[in-house]
């Protein structure tokens, strides 16, 4: 159960009685064969996934929906003098359909869509210093034009330095979901049926070195991306819409990791962003809901030869903006903040862990979206019973 805020004529939030029961229900069943000693790996997933929404509050309303699945992959190594994970051919094709019912005294429809997948992937290592892969995918989409996507990748390693290129290169699609497309509440939101799929093409470099013999290692990344049709909300009521002209993301990523002992490992990120959308007008604005700084500080400490373990994160989230969906719609500014979260656990028995963690220990005060108040400390503990190390 979810409760949650409404908003005033201007959209602010106010205290209200709205409620949200949710229920869900997945089922997964896999199968797995190996043939050829091993060279040819297949594998058959079948999922079931039904989601059901009730509120109640200022407008009721239930929204259900239910997705089916079907996945497989078939996997052939093909090296001749190469370990079959070294030189492979990959097949991969995934069958989806889905359902979408409202129900809310207003707008009551019922929606469906499937899909059918497609993918191929040569993946070589001729020797053991460079990786290369190609893949390509294409998806025929009950509602939208058939769309073929690919991927690019490659790595090579100078083993007497300990240095690391890499690149990659692709393109990718999102199609609009239901909500977006058939969605509806009086005064809020309205969904957009012509919504096309969103489509980026971009690339990334970077490069990776180890240190103290092995012991840590930094890297760095450039990423770049463009993003065509992108889907946004737009006036009020809200409603979703693809923009004409491109969007645009740059930005690099810093990264380091070092074993300080036997038992303590260090690790440490930061990502830079510049995400910019069109105004419009023939300029470009910052985009909401993304930070341009995040950062992250990881430490370890394994104790009694690894029966033990304490894990503390912390994280860093800068600013960034977000619309609030008044008359006139308005953007604001969300501030910053910094989580801490502390894991640990204790093996009692080869089948038995004891294990407690602290959620945003410090309480920080924090939103991702403007109005929604993150979740505050929070402690938990537990007991793990398993099949043994």
């Amino acid at each position: 159960t979810i409760q949650f805020d409404g908003t005033d004529s201007d959209g602010v939030a106010i205290d209200a009685n709205n409620e949200t029961d949710k229920e869900l229900l997945l089922v997964s069943v896999d199968g797995a064969l190996a043939l050829v000693d091993g060279r040819w790996e297949n594998g058959l997933r079948f999922t079931f996934l039904d989601t059901d929404n009730d509120t109640i509050g200022d407008f009721p309303s239930r929204y259900a929906a239910e997705k089916k699945g079907a996945y497989f992959q078939s996997s052939l190594g093909l090296g001749v003098g190469l370990a079959p994970s070294d030189h492979r051919l990959t097949l991969g094709i995934d069958y989806e359909d889905e359902d979408y019912s409202q129900r809310a005294g207003f707008a009551d429809q019922d929606q469906s869509l499937d899909n059918l997948g497609v993918a191929l992937e040569y993946f070589v290592k001729p020797v053991a210093q460079l990786s290369l892969s190609a893949s390509v995918r294409h998806d025929d989409n009950s509602d939208f034009e058939g769309i073929t996507t690919w991927r690019g990748t490659g790595s090579y390693r100078i083993e007497s330095s300990g240095t690391r290129f890499k690149a990659t290169a692709g393109s990718g699609q999102k199609r609009p979901g239901f909500l977006e497309r058939f969605g509806f509440s009086p005064d809020f939101f309205v969904g957009n049926p012509d919504l096309k799929p969103e489509k980026s093409i971009g690339f990334d470099i970077g490069i990776e070195q180890t240190l103290l013999a092995g012991r840590m290692l930094i890297g760095a990344t450039y990423f770049n991306e463009q993003l065509e049709d992108e889907i946004v909300l737009v006036g009020f009521p809200s409603t979703p819409d693809n923009l004409e002209e491109k969007s645009k993301r740059q930005g690099a990523e810093l990264e380091l990791s070092a074993l300080l002992s036997e038992a303590l490992t260090l690790g440490a990120n930061y990502t830079y962003t510049s995400s910019r959308q069109p105004d419009g007008a023939g300029g470009d604005v910052r985009e909401i809901r993304r930070p341009r700084h995040q950062a992250a500080i990881n430490v370890n400490h394994e104790f009694y030869a690894g029966r033990g373990n304490v894990n503390l994160n912390l994280s860093y989230t800068g600013s960034q903006t977000d619309t609030v969906f008044s008359f006139p719609a308005r953007t604001v500014t969300l501030g910053s903040y910094t989580l801490a979260n502390v894991t640990g656990e204790y093996a009692v028995t080869p089948r038995f862990t004891v294990f407690a963690r602290a959620e945003n220990l410090f309480d920080e005060k924090q939103e991702d979206v403007a109005g929604f108040q993150n979740p505050g400390r929070g402690f938990y503990a537990g007991l793990r019973f398993g099949a043994g190390r």
